[in-house]
């Protein structure tokens, strides 16, 4: 009896200190809050030059990350401008990663209020990775929340849980 206490207190605590720490945090200028499964660190890369923020963790088995980058308001003035952009950016998205998606092409649907969101499943060519993205346009930006790795954490309850955290500050 004694022995099988121990070695539960043992496991008990062997699991606690597996346990994620997870950061909440709040992009004030890109207006959004989330939770981070690590420490979130802040970097600013230049593609076609788009300047594009990337929020990101590094978690065992992979990343998760937040990229936003500003959308010139004239190329979203209608509904159907902004659907276009946002399959446009989709594909854009996974040629770069040379991504093949899991179940066909996503439409584009309204999440709420002037936000069209879209959900990505892909396998990453070469790579043996995975993708799950959430990609937002809103308000002149464009939000992809995105977990990259192994397939473990890929579909792991973390990253699920990063995915779904996000939100995006519809205040003025």
């Amino acid at each position: 009896m004694h022995i099988r206490t121990l070695s539960l207190v043992g496991l008990l605590v062997f699991v606690s200190g597996c346990a994620r720490t997870w950061t909440d945090f709040r992009g004030d200028v890109d207006r959004f809050t989330t939770r981070f499964p690590g420490e979130v660190k802040l970097q600013t890369v230049t593609t076609a030059g788009q300047d594009v923020r990337l929020y990101s963790t590094t978690v065992s088995g992979g990343v998760a990350q937040i990229a936003v980058s500003s959308i010139d308001p004239k190329l979203i003035a209608t509904d159907e401008d902004q659907f276009q952009l946002m399959d446009q950016l989709r594909q854009a998205m996974l040629v770069h990663l040379q991504a093949k998606p899991h179940q066909g092409d996503p439409v584009p649907t309204v999440g709420h209020v002037s936000v069209i969101q879209t959900h990505v499943n892909a396998d990453i060519s070469e790579t043996q990775q995975r993708l799950r993205a959430h990609l937002y346009l809103t308000n002149g930006r464009f939000y992809q929340v995105i977990v990259i790795g192994g397939g473990n954490w890929v579909q792991s309850a973390d990253a699920t849980n990063f995915l779904e955290s996000f939100k995006i500050d519809q205040t003025e």
